[in-house]
């Protein structure tokens, strides 16, 4: 592969503990003389792909340094002092995988917030156009990445139909109540779900350990009255409260809510985890939000209160009409939404007739088909994105 002019090593030089690398357009990233051993992938060390990695890093010393380095425009070659190793780095892997912050950032997708201001015209979709067009598949789901929050239109509306909207991003899978959940008057099983009341804003299933990933909800036949889908961005909510209650922000990701669902000789879930998820960064991964679900909280008496009142917060930002998104879906539309990030409610009706369906791809499912499309599109940037891993800890 050719090295462009950005990815082309101007200069290395020794510095402390690893190598200093100055690119071709003038940025500068360091590379640990550890990390660089750990990361070699050749026919004697194994490649970390395919399970066949046969290097052990507790193998070598952790003061590990260089008896020798090389280099050109194209790449670095370390001798190693402890055994005379040799690895060899192409400048454009080192320059895909390097780890300065820039470079961090630039992995990650931005996180696009969204409340009833929100024009969802960009992120509306037609079924067939995704379904036929994977560069138009491709754009549904990086939307669905950056937002969290997608619409189908012009989709099919026959009972079951919700699983070919599923499909258009991964393949369903079975959740506590099946692969596809009948949200109607008529369904036997005794949720939320299945009245004519109105239901707040929650995460599907925040009372199991990994809760679904991405969600299909759609409309076979709308209430002639009410019935609204209401959507709410937890990425975004959390981020309100972190800016002006950076204290109960902290609460609400450092300690663990309980969350349970419980039918008697049939079904006992519970759950400990955050509220609010974090990654490495401190940058939200995820949100676990279900007020129906919300059990006794197992919390010191010293957090108690203060828990309490960042939680009370939360919900109060949730159920502000300034960060919901109405929807009125018609029969062949859909929303297709992160279920780690985006909740999603009801508004009370009273036509018997209205019947929507739902069901999940799990979040890895997603991501590795999105990785693949992006591959085989030769999008390399999506393809190598750090995505999310969502509100499991």
């Amino acid at each position: 592969m050719q090295t462009s002019n950005a990815a082309a090593i101007a200069s290395v030089t020794k510095n402390g503990s690893g190598l200093q690398v100055d690119w071709g357009d003038g940025d500068k990233s360091t590379f640990h003389y550890i990390w660089l051993r750990d990361c070699c992938y050749c026919e004697v060390c194994g490649d970390c792909h395919s399970s066949l990695r046969r290097y052990v890093p507790s193998l070598e010393s952790i003061a590990i340094k260089p008896a020798s380095v090389a280099w050109d425009p194209e790449k670095i070659v370390v001798e190693w002092e402890s055994d005379g190793h040799v690895s060899t780095f192409a400048a454009n892997w080192l320059n895909e995988n390097r780890y300065d912050d820039r470079a961090r950032s630039a992995r990650r997708q931005p996180v696009i917030h969204w409340d009833a201001s929100t024009d969802l015209d960009d992120l509306t979709f037609d079924f067939d156009t995704v379904r036929s067009g994977a560069t138009e598949r491709l754009a549904l789901q990086r939307h669905l990445i950056s937002h969290g929050i997608v619409v189908v239109t012009n989709g099919p509306r026959e009972p079951g139909c919700v699983t070919e909207f599923a499909e258009l991003f991964g393949e369903v899978t079975q959740s506590a109540y099946g692969a596809v959940f009948d949200l109607r008057p008529s369904n036997a099983i005794g949720t939320a779900g299945t009245t004519f009341r109105d239901v707040p804003p929650h995460s599907d299933e925040a009372f199991v350990y990994s809760p679904p990933g991405i969600a299909a909800l759609a409309c076979i036949h709308p209430a002639d009255d009410g019935g609204d889908s209401i959507m709410v961005d937890g990425f975004g909510i959390a981020e309100k409260l972190r800016r002006d209650h950076p204290k109960s922000f902290h609460l609400l990701s450092a300690w663990n809510h309980h969350f349970v669902r419980l039918h008697p000789g049939k079904l006992d879930q519970r759950a400990y985890a955050p509220v609010i998820a974090l990654d490495d960064d401190g940058e939200i991964s995820g949100t676990r939000l279900h007020t129906r679900a919300s059990g006794p909280p197992d919390l010191p008496e010293s957090v108690m209160e203060d828990y309490l009142v960042a939680y009370h917060r939360l919900c109060a930002m949730m159920m502000a009409p300034e960060n919901q998104i109405r929807l009125r879906l018609k029969a062949g539309e859909a929303v297709v939404f992160d279920n780690h990030r985006a909740l999603h409610a009801r508004s009370a009706f009273s036509d018997p007739r209205r019947f929507m369906q739902i069901c999940a791809v799990t979040r890895e499912r997603f991501h590795q088909n999105f990785r693949l499309l992006a591959t085989e599109l030769g999008d390399s940037r999506s393809a190598n994105l750090v995505l999310r891993a969502g509100a499991c800890r």
